[in-house]
């Protein structure tokens, strides 16, 4: 994977929930919300295969 400063950026609004969400998760996971959410969408489009996660308890 390219370097973080190498990559592309984009700007993307969240609802206050869904940002809520994320944040508990990126912390669950000792990642940071933006890590986070590249994870998500590489499981969520086939680009990496969905490990055994954690899960916070009601979400």
């Amino acid at each position: 994977m390219k370097d973080a400063q190498q990559m592309p950026q984009k700007k993307f609004r969240y609802p206050q929930e869904l940002l809520d969400v994320i944040n508990r998760e990126a912390e669950f996971n000792n990642r940071s919300s933006n890590g986070e959410v590249i994870h998500k969408l590489q499981i969520a489009y086939g680009l990496k295969k969905k490990e055994e996660e954690r899960k916070i308890e009601g979400v």
